[in-house]
């Protein structure tokens, strides 16, 4: 089996303006949709507001994402699938709301994990 990184894009606001209800819900929706593709799922995290984030680029830190955007990336799942095809029919379950999901192949080196 291969592993993809799933990374999730999403408009923000939502989760501000929403508060805990919103939160809550999408909460909710994301542990459904891990039980229900296990085992496939090996792991997953959201990420706390691009506004808490720091980036380095040559040596120096910035007080600001890497890339901003509307949309910034805003979780992860690491996941095993047969091939990039069964990992995008995987991804199209993703509960992702005004954004989308990114799917990019594991690398793996000779004597990595």
């Amino acid at each position: 089996m291969a592993k993809f990184m799933f990374l999730l894009y999403e408009d923000e606001t939502p989760y501000i303006d929403g508060g805990d209800d919103y939160n809550n819900q999408m909460g909710k929706l994301h542990g459904e949709f891990v039980a229900a593709n296990q085992p496939a799922v090996i792991d997953g995290h959201g990420l706390q507001l691009a506004s808490s984030a720091c980036s380095v680029r040559e040596g120096v830190v910035h007080n600001t994402p890497f890339a901003e955007s509307p949309r910034p990336l805003g979780g992860y799942y690491l996941v095993e699938a047969p091939d990039m095809a069964a990992a995008v029919e995987l991804a199209k379950r993703v509960p992702v709301v005004n954004g989308g999901v990114e799917v990019r192949p594991i690398e793996t080196f000779e004597g990595g994990r």
